[in-house]
């Protein structure tokens, strides 16, 4: 037989269950009520909804109520309905959910291998970067050190320009210091000359001509001895002291071509002069075309040095009369010769002279050609062009830094301006070609009028 509950145990049991009861019944009643109230706080059709939920909420909890008499039919069919629409949801909600899932992971997927190609191609464009980065560093360190090498041989060759320079400078001094000593000797030549001319007069008077020989041997020109070409050291005097043999005075030769040579070329003329003269007073051959030129380049540069020291002292002159505004209110004569004549010249010479002192200001050499161009202009691209244009430009900025700027430093940067020449030109002509013009049809103005004149008189009856 099975055993029972003790009384205690059934009373606490029993206790437990009325309690339960007693909360089931607030709980219901506090249902009902607010469902009675939101039926009167909704429409009709939301009311008849809440009433359905209500009934469906109470048949599920006690189904025994599925059967209760005061519950229509209509109320059973529509709560089937409803269950069945509620199955229907349920079944529809849990495909959706599932597509839903199944959309979201394949997109998820898609999403994670999208980032991961983006991530392999930024990984390779930080390698790429990096890469870059550090040939750029690399070329940029190699070009530093290839401009620090050309930078030094450019200092090097500037240097050794700069020195050369100084050089030149020094043998400008020294030439100009020899200037006065040519002086001197275009007096003493002078003299050697006219003690020549004597010395022969004299030898031929005193000479017997007992015999046709001896007659004819004096009537022929005797060619001066080798001792000629000996060096003799020429006096400060005015040569009354010149060693002398035979007649003939010892004289260096090579003292004497460079007298001939600036004295030749004072006279405007050149090295076939002087072969002439050697020629004409029977003396040596004169020195070789390389050693002239030579000559010629020492006197060339002490005589600008000369001419520039001259214009500038002109010119200060000119300005010290000038007014308390620093204003030279002075007139001067502008003209402009060229080296060859015809149209064939490309070198010319404009003067300017002031027409008071009559002494020259400034002289200003024009050319519309550069060799240099001309002979680097086929070699373009090239690094002897490069080379070319870089000492080319060091030696501007090398005069720049020594102060020495106008018009008188490089005369390379000016004949390069033939366009402007070329233009002038082309004005000129053109100046030309109107004045031409205006006075032919003045002339033709003045031939039609006494053509006129002439008819009218003939008209007339006159003569």
């Amino acid at each position: 037989m099975a055993a029972t509950m003790t009384d205690g145990v059934l009373s606490v049991k029993e206790k437990w269950i009325e309690e339960l009861e007693n909360h089931f019944h607030e709980k219901l009643r506090s249902f009902t009520s607010d469902v009675k109230m939101k039926m009167r706080s909704v429409s009709k059709e939301a009311a008849i909804q809440v009433f359905e939920f209500a009934v469906l909420f109470l048949t599920q909890t006690f189904p025994d109520l599925a059967g209760f008499e005061s519950a229509s039919d209509v109320i059973k069919d529509r709560t089937m309905e409803l269950r069945k629409d509620f199955d229907k949801l349920e079944r529809t909600l849990s495909q959706k959910m599932k597509e839903a899932q199944q959309s979201f992971a394949e997109k998820l997927e898609d999403a994670q291998q999208t980032l991961s190609e983006k991530f392999d191609a930024q990984q390779t464009f930080c390698e790429k970067l990096d890469y870059d980065q550090r040939s750029f560093f690399k070329k940029l360190e190699d070009g530093q050190q290839n401009l620090s090498e050309k930078f030094s041989e450019v200092q090097e060759k500037a240097s050794s320009f700069q020195h050369k320079v100084e050089n030149d400078l020094d043998k400008l001094n020294e030439a100009n210091e020899s200037n006065t000593h040519q002086i001197l000797g275009l007096r003493k030549l002078q003299k050697l000359l006219s003690d020549k001319t004597k010395i022969s007069q004299t030898t031929a008077v005193t000479t017997p001509s007992t015999t046709q020989a001896s007659a004819s041997a004096a009537a022929t020109p005797c060619g001066p001895p080798k001792s000629l070409r000996r060096t003799a050291d020429w006096s400060e005097a005015d040569g009354s002291d010149l060693p002398t043999q035979g007649g003939f005075i010892l004289i260096d030769s090579g003292i004497l071509f460079e007298f001939l040579s600036s004295n030749v070329r004072s006279l405007g003329r050149g090295f076939s002069a002087i072969q002439h003269f050697s020629l004409y007073v029977n003396s040596p051959p004169p020195m070789i075309s390389n050693n002239y030129r030579k000559i010629f380049r020492t006197v060339h540069s002490a005589s600008k040095e000369v001419a520039l020291d001259s214009m500038k002292l002109a010119a200060k002159e000119l300005k010290q009369a000038g007014t308390e505004d620093c204003v030279v209110d002075r007139a001067v004569s502008v003209d402009e010769t060229w080296q060859h004549r015809g149209h064939a010249s490309h070198h010319d010479v404009v003067t300017a002279l002031s027409n008071e002192s009559g002494k020259c200001l400034a002289v200003e050499v024009l050319s519309n050609i550069y060799k240099g161009c001309q002979f680097w202009s086929g070699k373009e691209g090239t690094e002897e062009h490069y080379s070319w244009g870089l000492r080319h430009q060091s030696v501007v900025k090398l005069f720049q830094c020594l102060g020495i700027e106008g018009n008188y430093t490089l005369r390379a940067r000016k004949v390069n301006d033939t366009e402007r020449i070329a233009k002038s030109t082309y004005k000129s002509l053109e100046y030309s070609m109107q004045r031409r013009n205006a006075l032919r049809a003045i002339k033709k103005g003045f031939q039609d009028k006494a053509e006129a004149t002439e008819g009218n008189m003939y008209s007339a009856g006159g003569h």
